[in-house]
């Protein structure tokens, strides 16, 4: 079942469920595809390239090695983090990352993504979901204004 996705409150809609193996539909993707927009523009200002040597994060999504290491183990795959400068392979991570640790809105992919697996229990991914809501805002704006 499809909701309508309203950004400022999303916190509350549901993202569709997509189980390990299933090919996603295209209303999937959509959706999927504005998160991890806005999520890179917050990351890394949307840069493939970006390297954060201070916390040992890479790439558009600033991909950390406890990710990489519990992705490997669940998906029994053998990443290096330097693999996640692919921007198709980081945005991959960050939805299966949600799905592991059982992610179903938007919040709580971002606040997983932001805080580990007991991302949606602490305090301090509040902001961080803040941030992403907000560049989901200038998005919504910057396409209304091209429309």
């Amino acid at each position: 079942m499809w909701t309508a996705i309203c950004w400022q409150g999303m916190q509350r809609q549901e993202l569709p469920k997509v189980e390990k193996g299933q090919e996603s539909d295209n209303m999937t993707n959509i959706i999927f595809a504005v998160l991890l927009s806005a999520v890179a523009m917050v990351e890394s200002s949307n840069d493939p390239l970006k390297n954060n040597s201070k916390e040992n994060a890479v790439g558009l999504l600033q991909i950390r090695q406890c990710c990489v290491d519990d992705l490997n183990r669940h998906y029994g795959t053998n990443y290096k983090l330097d693999d996640f400068y692919n921007p198709k392979l980081a945005k991959w991570a960050f939805v299966s990352y949600g799905r592991i640790y059982g992610a179903e809105t938007a919040e709580e992919y971002c606040k997983i993504w932001n805080g580990g697996p007991r991302g949606m229990k602490k305090a301090a991914t509040a902001k961080y979901w803040r941030k992403v809501k907000c560049e989901l805002k200038n998005q919504e704006k910057h396409n209304d204004n091209t429309n």
